[in-house]
């Protein structure tokens, strides 16, 4: 990928991990079908990341190494941000919804499991070659 595209990308993981708390509360407070409908876009479009193998930290760590500028700084503003903004969101859901904050943290659970399953399912096949 070149390094327009990964920044790109790397900027709608770390929005997408910002605002998908706020989201989906509203979905699910006011739209429950239309919440259930975009958990499973979401996890489809998790998945697709987990297969093409993007190593999100890696790619962050990339981009910043590869220019000096106010690119990376306004990266590493967003990057801080979302590292800050993430723990606060689940603790609110939590204190607010506690059926969607359970909700949340099963699907970061199915994602955790996925990982780890493809990533011994990976070094099981480097091993036999």
């Amino acid at each position: 990928m070149s390094n327009k595209v990964e920044e790109i990308l790397l900027r709608l993981i770390l929005w997408r991990e910002v605002l998908y708390i706020p989201a989906y509360t509203l979905m699910y407070d006011y739209a429950n079908k239309f919440f259930w409908i975009v958990v499973i876009i979401d996890r489809i479009i998790n998945l697709a990341i987990i297969a093409k193998n993007i190593d999100i930290d890696e790619l962050f760590d990339k981009l910043l190494t590869s220019y000096k500028d106010k690119k990376s700084e306004s990266l590493t503003k967003l990057g801080i941000f979302t590292i800050i903004t993430t723990p606060i969101l689940y603790i609110l859901t939590l204190i607010n919804n506690q059926k969607l904050f359970f909700i949340l943290i099963i699907l970061e659970i199915a994602d955790f499991i996925v990982i780890k399953i493809l990533d011994d399912n990976f070094k099981i096949i480097k091993k036999n070659k």
